[in-house]
């Protein structure tokens, strides 16, 4: 078995594979904004991820990428979206986890305050709604 070289870290947008998938989730492959520590990564084999869509809509719980953030689709920069209501654990060595780039540090934090809110709040929704 090769030896692992690359271990996802927060802040890290990724390709990888969600498939299999239930529902409403998100299946095949698609980008990932990292959101546990390299640390955790190397200790546990799992990387706490959010999934990407280029499906961009008004949705509370969504991060907008700028155009470019991404590898072009077609040779077109597109918008994406960093879904934070679809958090996964997720084995990146089964998954073919590849490093993409990182996102800036406020797209970072409003990511992980969008989580926070979801986890902490009694109404993220409205909490989101009212930032």
């Amino acid at each position: 078995m090769a030896r692992q070289s690359y271990f996802p870290n927060r802040g890290d947008l990724v390709h990888l594979n969600f498939s299999p998938a239930a529902r409403h989730e998100m299946a095949d492959r698609h980008y990932a904004l990292v959101l546990s520590t390299r640390s955790f990564s190397k200790v546990t084999g799992f990387a706490l991820v959010c999934p990407i869509t280029s499906n961009t809509r008004p949705w509370p719980f969504d991060v907008i990428l700028a155009p470019g953030s991404l590898p072009p689709k077609a040779g077109k920069a597109i918008s994406s979206a960093i879904v934070t209501d679809q958090v996964k654990s997720v084995d990146f060595r089964d998954r073919d986890c590849e490093f993409v780039g990182t996102v800036p540090e406020d797209v970072l934090d409003e990511a992980l305050a969008k989580v926070r809110a979801i986890i902490d709040s009694d109404d993220p929704v409205e909490e989101l709604l009212n930032r």
